[in-house]
């Protein structure tokens, strides 16, 4: 025969998960009602729901999982087709199914600017001192063509160092960029118009 603390105990267990309290050895619960035969009724019928009960199930280690997954799944930074040809990145990240959510993409593109932040500032590093508008432009155009190719607008790139934003503007829609990207060309070189208004100021 069990020891009621031993009862009691496995008691309190049983009915955490189910919101039940015990406040001394008066249960609430199934039992309530019946405590004062207590040797008779707990002693012959609390054992069988209690202690023939499976044992809760230990939490999960998430970090050990993530272990696994990377050892498993592997730690890919571009995209890449997986054994079911799916298109996949990261680690057994399917784009075909679930691709990426809003936070997501929100955290590449601060990421993006960033990056391409840093990247003026060490290829142009007189960028930063233009006028917001004509800095907001430039970064525009560099995010979509990348640094490298941005090189090419030459003349574009000496007339905003100079602080000839109106060239700048002309220089930027008379590419074959600006016939590919259509209205965005139109509003980046609004943009250098804005700086040269704000430099006339």
């Amino acid at each position: 025969m069990r020891n009621r603390a031993e009862i009691e105990l496995r008691y309190a267990e049983y009915h955490e998960i189910e919101g039940y309290i015990i406040n001394g050895w008066k249960f609430n619960g199934p039992l309530k009602g019946h405590t004062e035969n207590y040797d008779c009724l707990v002693y012959r019928e609390l054992p069988e729901r209690i202690f023939n009960r499976p044992k809760p199930i230990e939490k999960m280690d998430a970090k050990q999982l993530a272990d696994d997954l990377k050892m498993d799944e592997g730690v890919k930074l571009k995209p890449y087709h997986c054994t079911a040809g799916a298109l996949t990145i990261g680690i057994g990240r399917n784009l075909d199914a679930i691709g990426i959510s809003a936070v997501e993409a929100m955290d590449l593109l601060d990421n993006d600017i960033n990056r391409i932040i840093s990247e003026l500032d060490a290829g142009f590093p007189w960028w930063n001192k233009m006028p917001e508008p004509a800095q907001r432009g430039l970064a525009n155009m560099a995010f979509n063509l990348g640094v490298p190719r941005l090189r090419g607008f030459s003349r574009m790139l000496a007339a905003l160092k100079d602080g000839d934003f109106d060239t700048a503007a002309t220089e930027a829609l008379d590419s074959q960029w600006a016939d590919q990207v259509g209205e965005r060309a139109n509003r980046i070189s609004a943009l250098f118009l804005r700086a040269e208004e704000d430099t006339n100021v």
